[in-house]
């Protein structure tokens, strides 16, 4: 799936000249992300979705090579995470679900 979807955007986001901190993707769209040990993909993927999305949610079920330390340490416009424990990827994306309904303040 990845090398069909994604890579193809991976491709076409890093030949154009437009930086990506100027990309920003359908401010309707929410993508929710859950990961565990994988943060080079993860990296990979948010720089995607964010072209195609205007939120991203980040859900870490508690990966232990560096993913908590690195979404602390690169706080990037649009995109919200959460850290807990692995409870697995159905329950990860259901509290990405209810982390994306909750009111948010206005900007």
């Amino acid at each position: 799936m990845f090398s069909e979807h994604l890579q193809p955007l991976i491709d076409k986001i890093m030949a154009d000249t437009i930086p990506l901190e100027q990309v920003a993707g359908d401010p309707e769209v929410t993508a929710i992300i859950t990961t565990l040990d994988n943060q080079p993909m993860l990296e990979r993927q948010i720089e995607v979705l964010r072209a195609e999305c205007g939120h991203i949610i980040v859900v870490n079920n508690g990966s232990r090579d560096g993913t908590r330390e690195w979404l602390l340490e690169n706080p990037m416009p649009g995109v919200s995470y959460i850290n807990r424990e692995n409870l697995g990827a159905g329950p990860g994306r259901n509290a990405g679900l209810t982390y994306g309904r909750a009111p948010r303040p206005l900007r």
